[in-house]
């Protein structure tokens, strides 16, 4: 055997065991300069048996990546990098090989948190020094297996120690670059969805990983000029409130348009949140016109706010600024703002428009019998059309005061709500 630490790699034997590579063709050819075909063969079978004990012993890690032969392809890499590095006295750059920018990309793909790539690392890692340390002790004369060994460990080490980082510098890239790839498809989806464009809902749905259908959704818009602060609080909003999925979509630096959606109703939403991102949020509603319709109040909510300095509240409800919205946007929205406020009173026919113009002028008087003489009718007329007004709208004419009485004014203004 040649004098030189670590030469006795290159005498590595697969015995027998499985050697069908992982690595592509390009990486086994480099390794092939340093190790020979029996040592690359050892490789490829001691890779299978520490990445099935590794997974054996990672049930959750094992069941995030399932069939794929991302751990297999990371984990040959790693023997291949760690049998060099011994073999030539040099830590190998694990990056130089395509298998780790593929494997980081490929964990990233399949949502791994790279917490959980490191620790699995770190496990293989020792999984293959005891190989070593066994193949070392079979290989070597007993008088020369301490250098060896103290040579191996530390090669062993610093290599892992490089793949951690280059994983780690793989793994960001790619993350950013999913981020950004992934964020303009959920993006254009949800366009899409907002465009009333979408055919199968629930394919979308699967895309988005978040329910459209048969779900009640809240729809928030949350700013401030930190960005990174924007998705934690449009999370913690939502959770507070009882959703049990969420979907962000951020729209430029400052901005980030987001739902959450549970099955139930939406219990009290928070008004309160303290800190100074500020959040509008929609009312919340059901199936895919409800997530529509919850951003949209959202959006106006936020468009109001931004124009009016002096509304400060950090949570700004549609239904607080909902006058505001419909004062300063066109038709289609005033019409809604009437519809909501006024409920079955907005219908445009003979009978309801008497009662809208009873409950208008008794508003303004506030007294029955100043109504009664202003309209010219008895003032049981006027108390049944207030009693009659009350039951369509669903709620007391001093509810709401101020919007009741513009929508009122709106409706007759428009003819028909």
């Amino acid at each position: 055997m040649d004098d030189k630490l670590g030469a006795w790699v290159r005498s590595l034997r697969a015995d027998g065991r499985s050697r069908d590579f992982a690595s592509s063709e390009q990486t086994r050819r480099d390794f092939a300069e340093w190790l020979g075909p029996s040592a690359l063969d050892w490789a490829a079978a001691t890779a299978r048996e520490v990445a099935a004990a590794t997974l054996a012993a990672r049930p959750g890690f094992a069941a995030a990546v399932g069939e794929q032969p991302t751990v297999l392809k990371g984990i040959e890499g790693g023997v291949l990098c760690v049998l060099a590095s011994v073999h030539s006295g040099v830590v190998q750059d694990p990056a130089a090989t395509p298998e780790v920018p593929e494997t980081a990309r490929e964990f990233v793909e399949l949502g791994v948190p790279l917490t959980e790539v490191w620790a699995t690392v770190r496990q293989a890692h020792r999984r293959l020094v005891d190989r070593l340390t066994t193949a070392c002790r079979d290989l070597v004369p007993v008088s020369e297996q301490a250098a060896e060994l103290q040579h191996m460990f530390r090669l062993a080490f610093e290599c892992v120690d490089d793949l951690v980082e280059g994983l780690g510098a793989a793994y960001a890239v790619e993350s950013d670059r999913w981020q950004a790839t992934a964020g303009a498809v959920r993006e254009e989806l949800v366009n899409a969805v907002l465009a009333d464009t979408v055919k199968d809902f629930d394919t979308v749905s699967q895309q988005l990983r978040y329910e459209l259908r048969h779900r009640h959704h809240v729809g928030i818009v949350v700013w401030h000029e930190d960005t990174a602060r924007l998705q934690n609080t449009a999370l913690r909003w939502l959770e507070a409130g009882g959703a049990q999925q969420t979907l962000l979509i951020p729209r430029g630096q400052s901005l980030l348009y987001a739902w959450g959606n549970r099955r139930s109703p939406f219990p009290v939403m928070p008004t309160d949140f303290g800190g100074d991102v500020r959040v509008a949020a929609g009312a919340p509603s059901y199936d895919v016109p409800g997530f529509r319709g919850s951003h949209n109040e959202a959006c106006d909510a936020h468009r109001v706010v931004r124009a009016m300095p002096g509304l400060t509240d950090t949570v700004v409800p549609f239904a607080a600024v909902s006058l505001l919205a419909a004062l300063s946007e066109d038709g289609s929205r005033l019409r809604r703002f009437v519809s909501d406020e006024l409920g079955e009173l907005a219908a445009d026919d003979a009978n309801t428009r008497e009662l809208r113009r009873t409950l208008r002028v008794y508003l303004e008087t506030r007294n029955a019998k100043a109504t009664a003489a202003q309209l010219v009718v008895a003032r049981n007329t006027v108390t049944y059309r207030l009693q009659r007004a009350e039951q369509l709208r669903g709620r007391g004419p001093d509810e709401r005061l101020l919007e009741l009485w513009v929508a009122l004014v709106l409706a007759e203004a428009m003819g028909s709500a």
